[in-house]
């Protein structure tokens, strides 16, 4: 390193002698007054090499002094600079080109300190000591020698736990489903699982889909910085879901009794009888009889003329065979469906009279003589009441008699 400074002290001197003179000296100079000379020698393996030394007297620097400063010359020692007279207090700092020599490295040393609370939140503080180790070098810049630091990483020296109030964690309350069971089943349909909700600071999962009877696990976890009363931050319950009870017949204390049924008694439908000839003098329609089980009654009872037959089978009856002209119609309920009465006309036989309804006899009309009055009989208007009575017993007896 030294080799190099002295190197570059010569380029400095060479520089520095053709600029403005550091020191300006009198322009009348005291003949024979000591002066401080900067000498630049060259020394074999060494390169160049700062010294000064003290003249006697100006005498030596030569002719060509003229008494200002610095001054450059050439004698024995390769190359000279004068720079000013001995009583200005002058040394080796003020020559040309002088480079002190480089500091020597120096170790550094860092710490720092860092307390938090402790994660997850649990009352306590911890305290972390890290240290790292450095260099400082020292590196030339023309005009000086500049310190540079260089580091290392920090390393963890100690770490230490205390007790510390303000580093408590908050408290959350463990949801209410928590502690719930799984819904119960009942006779027909199986349990069920709870529906989760959404609670602050708490997430509630099923180990699983929900797929059905079968146990489940349901994990309770606090957010960061909670936790459940207990100072716990993870809980788990099983969940049992049952299959459906089922009905049972044996012991009618026990949940889901149900008797035993006996079988269905078979029945069978009756055909209703219909018979509807021509004309309206003969017309029958009649529902069967009623048997165990089974009733009959008309589709529509108002119209004399509707022929349909329902059929209604009790509880505890069932029709195994459906006989023609029979359908289903519900549950229970069997329809008999044909044409309604009519009133077509017989067809006339060669040699016998059609048959006739006489229609209802009119009450006679009163005729007036043509001089304005004439005489009644007193049994007329009796003997017309009588005869459209007698047609409308007439007419009402058919009805009755088609659908009996």
């Amino acid at each position: 390193m030294k080799k190099s400074w002295r190197a570059l002290i010569g380029v400095a001197v060479a520089a520095l002698t053709v600029a403005t003179p550091l020191i300006a000296a009198p322009a009348a100079v005291a003949a024979n007054e000591a002066v401080v000379v900067c000498k630049y020698t060259h020394t074999p393996g060494e390169g160049e090499v700062l010294q000064v030394v003290i003249e006697p007297d100006e005498s030596s620097l030569g002719e060509g002094f003229a008494g200002t400063f610095p001054y450059e010359f050439t004698d024995a020692h390769f190359r000279s600079v004068a720079i000013g007279y001995a009583d200005q207090g002058l040394d080796i700092t003020d020559c040309p080109g002088y480079q002190p020599e480089q500091p020597d490295d120096e170790p550094l040393h860092d710490g720092r300190e860092d307390s938090f609370c402790t994660m997850p939140l649990n009352g306590t503080r911890t305290t972390v000591v890290e240290e790292r180790s450095g260099v400082r070098t020292y590196v030339w810049d023309g005009d000086s020698w500049n310190p540079q630091d260089t580091w290392g990483e920090w390393v963890e020296v100690s770490t230490t736990v205390t007790d510390d109030p303000a580093c408590a964690p908050l408290v959350v309350v463990l949801p209410a489903l928590f502690d719930a069971g799984a819904t119960p089943p009942t006779c027909e349909d199986p349990g069920a699982l709870p529906a989760l909700g959404t609670f602050a600071n708490v997430t509630l999962t099923w180990d699983r889909p929900f797929d059905g009877p079968g146990t489940y696990t349901l994990t309770a976890s606090t957010a960061a910085g909670y936790t459940f009363p207990d100072g716990t931050t993870v809980k788990t319950k099983t969940f049992v879901v049952l299959d459906a009870i089922g009905y049972q017949s044996e012991d009618p204390e026990a949940p889901c009794y149900q008797e035993d049924e006996e079988p269905p008694v078979p029945v069978v439908l009756a055909t209703p009888t219909i018979d509807d000839p021509c004309g309206t003098e003969d017309d029958v329609a009649e529902l069967p009889a009623a048997s165990a089980g089974v009733t009959y009654q008309w589709l529509d009872d108002e119209d004399p003329t509707e022929t349909d037959v329902i059929a209604l089978i009790a509880q505890g009856y069932e029709v195994t065979a459906v006989p023609a002209g029979w359908e289903e119609a519900d549950a229970g309920v069997y329809l008999f469906a044909q044409a309604d009465l009519t009133d077509v006309r017989c067809p006339i036989v060669a040699g016998e009279p059609p048959t006739t309804v006489p229609p209802p006899a009119a009450p006679p009309t009163a005729v007036l003589s043509a001089t304005g009055g004439g005489d009644v009989p007193p049994a007329l208007p009796l003997a017309a009441l009588a005869a459209l009575l007698l047609g409308i017993v007439a007419v009402a007896y058919r009805a009755a008699s088609r659908r009996a």
